[in-house]
């Protein structure tokens, strides 16, 4: 993977760099000032930028498939074991997540059924029987 990325950003460089160098050589008809030879020395400097990074990649590549190639069974039986302990992590650290997100979900639809509730208890009239009893009771409490 990384050696086929090395060899994409190469030819897209060298692409980039043939068409700035087409675009300097068409703009620097003299409208635009430049210096003597800049435009080329600029491309060159981004030609072993792009081969700098290619050339690392490709090194980075070489050592990770080195190192695989190198480990014994016992290696890469830990690292299997690394990366299941890890994934296994994941997988519990999810389902908490999700069963705290399923709790606050519970509990924000019983919050809203009992929002509901009082809104519509509060909303209807009251019967006959209790607003007489209610009255019953008032003027008692101010005749005492």
């Amino acid at each position: 993977m990384w050696l086929a990325l090395a060899a994409i950003m190469l030819i897209e460089a060298k692409g980039f760099s043939s068409r700035w160098k087409w675009s300097f050589r068409k703009q620097a008809s003299g409208s635009v000032p430049t210096a003597n030879g800049g435009g080329e020395r600029m491309l060159l400097y981004e030609m072993l930028i792009a081969i700098g990074i290619a050339v690392v990649l490709v090194v980075a590549a070489i050592d990770r498939l080195a190192t695989r190639v190198m480990m014994g069974p016992e290696e890469m039986a830990l690292l299997r074991l690394a990366r299941a302990a890890t994934a296994q992590h994941r997988l519990v650290a999810s389902a908490a997540q999700q069963e705290r997100e399923a709790r606050a979900a519970a509990a924000q639809r019983a919050q809203r059924r009992l929002v509901a509730y009082w809104t519509r208890a509060l909303a209807a009239p009251l019967p006959a029987r209790l607003a007489t009893l209610i009255t019953q009771l008032e003027t008692q409490d101010v005749s005492a």
